[in-house]
């Protein structure tokens, strides 16, 4: 279910995201994937991801692309979403990803192919790249288990992790 919430220059406003959080639960999604963000917290957009997750739905966020813990991007910090980091090709946390004590995953998040306009194909860096791997999981995890509550959808996820750190090289 694509919702576009951005406009061709990566713009947007909080009613327009919440329109969209509230399309996607009404529509019947299992999950939200939110490749955006802002270090401001904008209160209605928090508010609007945790009633989706009230409705049953897991929402994932990426953790920005400053090179910094602090301050967290909203919606990625809020406690009812899922924050995501960037890695590399090396499986190293990306030179520009953000990280933060929440984060709770990495993804792939650099040399990314994706879709273009015009029907192109292109390579893409951020942790809006890698937000979407854990989004995918999360939709494999729900095709298998639907009942699942978002706590427990989190905490497949978490169990899943490897840590980066233990990684031969």
């Amino acid at each position: 279910l694509p919702v576009r919430v951005l406009d061709d220059e990566g713009r947007s406003d909080a009613f327009r995201i919440t329109k969209a959080i509230h399309f996607a639960v009404t529509q019947g999604a299992d999950v939200i994937n939110m490749s955006f963000g802002t270090t401001q917290d904008v209160g209605s957009i928090g508010r609007q991801a945790e009633w989706a997750r009230d409705q049953g739905l897991a929402v994932v966020a990426g953790a920005g692309n400053e090179s910094r813990d602090f301050p967290a991007y909203h919606p990625a910090i809020d406690r009812t979403t899922i924050m995501v980091t960037a890695l590399d090709s090396l499986d190293l946390k990306a030179d520009f990803a953000d990280w933060n004590s929440e984060v709770l995953v990495s993804a792939p998040g650099t040399g990314v192919r994706s879709a273009l306009p015009g029907n192109e194909w292109g390579l893409g860096s951020g942790c809006s790249f890698a937000t979407p791997f854990v989004t995918g999981e999360i939709a494999l995890i729900l095709s298998l288990e639907p009942d699942l509550s978002p706590a427990a959808v989190e905490a497949r996820v978490a169990d899943a992790v490897q840590s980066i750190d233990q990684i031969p090289e």
